[in-house]
């Protein structure tokens, strides 16, 4: 199976930039979830579900919000969409943001609140929250507009709470 996703280069503006499943390992934690990422991609905390690229630019973090861990405030509902809202709002102001953009996306077959943001420095970030269950999970990546381009279907067709990948 191989996701393809369009990418600009330098030196063409329609070069597919394609990272089959095959290239990928996955990674994860039963609370976190898992998700395919590229083989070389190396772990890069003790603690979180953490990966950097070899380069150290591109990066993904699996992570989860529970309810007895957020404080909800007057008329604030547990949900994904009010955790899109506060990194959103966290994001907004920040001197170091060029863009920011939020949109309803699907994510691995679940309703998703997606942050799409543009550094000042050209780096990307995007964001998926969802919830299954009781929680509510997010799927941080950050690097290249290629990269992520690339990455966005893996992760999308590939985030499960299965340790194995779907369809394997």
């Amino acid at each position: 199976s191989t996701t393809t996703a369009p990418t600009s280069t330098a030196s063409t503006s329609s070069e597919m930039n394609e990272i089959s499943l095959a290239d990928t390992k996955r990674v994860g934690r039963e609370d976190t979830g898992y998700v395919n990422i590229p083989k070389d991609w190396i772990k890069n905390s003790e603690t979180k579900v953490q990966y950097v690229s070899p380069d150290q630019y591109n990066a993904v973090v699996l992570y989860n919000f529970t309810k007895d861990k957020v404080e909800l405030g007057s008329g604030e509902t547990f949900g994904a969409e009010l955790m899109a809202n506060r990194t959103y709002a966290k994001f907004k102001n920040s001197k170091e943001v060029d863009q920011i953009k939020g949109v309803k996306a699907k994510f691995a077959g679940e309703e998703a609140f997606l942050l799409k943001v543009l550094f000042t420095d050209s780096k990307y970030y995007l964001c998926w929250f969802f919830q299954k269950g009781e929680k509510i999970y997010a799927i941080e990546a950050e690097g290249s507009e290629d990269m992520l381009n690339a990455l966005r279907p893996v992760f999308e067709q590939t985030w499960s709470l299965e340790a194995k990948t779907p369809g394997q």
